[in-house]
């Protein structure tokens, strides 16, 4: 095997290790790649690329400043705990809820969750909360 190709493979499983995991075939490829992108940018603690990703109704708190994303990221800017659990419920997993709504559930239950909708401008992350 030449040294181009096991390099081009072991870049492939990298890639592949490090992405999320999406279940399901009838999850679009355009919100698998909001998905990864937004995994990325919590890695990488690149809030403005998040934004982004972001719905600007998005549900981050069960308090009464949770529904804007721009309050979420002034929040998270602070807590390097909330991006490295967006991290693993994204590597843990995401499947089709519809065609239009993709849940990552993380550990299951009132644990960190993530969910994906498919609006006017595209796919956006809506939610991500932790707690009931």
């Amino acid at each position: 095997m030449s040294s181009l190709r096991l390099a081009v493979i072991l870049t492939i499983l990298a890639a592949a290790a490090s992405g999320p995991t999406i279940a399901g075939s009838q999850v679009s490829q355009e919100a698998k790649v909001t998905i990864a992108k937004v995994q990325r940018a919590a890695q990488e603690r690149d809030f403005r690329t998040l934004r982004t990703l972001m719905a600007k109704e998005f549900e981050w708190s069960f308090g009464a400043n949770g529904v804007d994303a721009d309050e979420a990221i002034k929040e998270w800017r602070n807590d390097k705990a909330s991006m490295r659990a967006l991290v693993d419920v994204l590597k843990r997993g995401c499947h089709a809820k519809s065609p239009k709504s993709v849940y990552c559930p993380g550990k299951g239950g009132y644990a960190y969750r993530a969910l994906f909708e498919k609006g006017k401008n595209g796919w956006r992350m809506t939610v991500f909360v932790n707690g009931d």
